[in-house]
């Protein structure tokens, strides 16, 4: 079940209260339903600056995880969040969540990102050549020249940052920073819920068809070749199983001899399947 708590953006601010005890009223009644995780409800905050700071947020977010309460806040920047959780309380919310950034357009978020990312060591090799040529001579001899060249190479590691503050604020829209406790950071691309579905009709939608298609038809082909192989060329998926002969009294004292499959000798693959038959009873004279 999904409830939609929605108010209109002119009346956001006076009813801000009405909002704020929606969400804390709600916030409770999960508290009351005890420790369980295997009902999970699922708190989407867009626009949760409008809320401001509110003491039951503060609560939910590192104590109501084992009563099945899980939160999503959407901010536009970096000043917001500390606009709602003033003197370091953001500090608490980012501790206890998963960060994902994406589309950053001012310098305090991107200056965050940057300096989460953290820094990484670089190989820097520079050198240069150097070439001189030199020509002497006087009027008793004849000209001299020389020449030199020179050539030099050095490396040393340099200490630069992951991305820039400018680096992270040109990033492409659709491009998202994602920071999970345990793991390196994630660099992701946004898919937008129209652009690809359930259904797979999305970007790439032909293409995924056509390979399906001409899989299917190679398969169909091999199958058929197989199957062809099997029942007109010797050899190819028949067995010829084993016989020998053995005799046998009648009912009335004859001796007949028969050929069965030789249980004793295992199987090969050397005969065509219309030479895999049984012989039939040929009957002997009378002894």
């Amino acid at each position: 079940m999904t409830v939609y708590l929605v108010l209109p953006p002119e009346h956001v601010r006076a009813q801000q209260a009405l909002l704020r005890l929606w969400i804390g009223t709600m916030l409770r009644a999960c508290v009351k339903g005890g420790l369980q995780e295997k009902k999970l409800v699922h708190f989407v905050l867009d626009e949760a600056a409008s809320l401001g700071h509110m003491d039951a947020i503060d609560d939910a977010v590192d104590k109501y995880r084992g009563y099945g309460v899980r939160l999503l806040f959407l901010y536009q920047s970096v000043g917001q969040l500390t606009k709602c959780f003033p003197e370091g309380q953001e500090q608490t919310l980012l501790s206890n969540v998963s960060q994902v950034f994406f589309g950053v357009n001012d310098k305090d978020t991107a200056q965050y990102v940057s300096d989460r990312l953290g820094e990484e060591t670089r190989i820097v090799a520079s050198g240069g050549t150097s070439r001189g040529r030199t020509h002497q001579g006087s009027a008793s001899g004849p000209p001299s020249e020389s020449r030199s060249m020179q050539w030099s190479e050095n490396w040393g590691q340099q200490v630069r940052r992951l991305l820039k503050p400018e680096e992270v604020a040109n990033l492409p829209s659709r491009t998202a920073i994602t920071f999970t406790p345990g793991i390196p950071p994630l660099m992701t691309t946004l898919i937008r819920y129209y652009e690809e579905n359930v259904s797979g009709r999305g970007p790439g939608f032909l293409k995924r068809v056509a390979i399906l298609g001409w899989s299917a038809f190679f398969l169909t082909i091999g199958f058929g070749t197989v199957g062809w192989l099997c029942e007109n060329v010797p050899g190819h998926g028949t067995m010829q199983l084993p016989t020998a002969v053995r005799e046998f009294r009648d009912w009335d004292g004859r001796t007949v001899k028969a050929r069965q499959i030789d249980r004793s000798v295992k199987p090969s693959k050397t005969a065509p399947r219309h030479q895999r038959r049984i012989r039939p009873v040929e009957p002997a004279s009378a002894q």
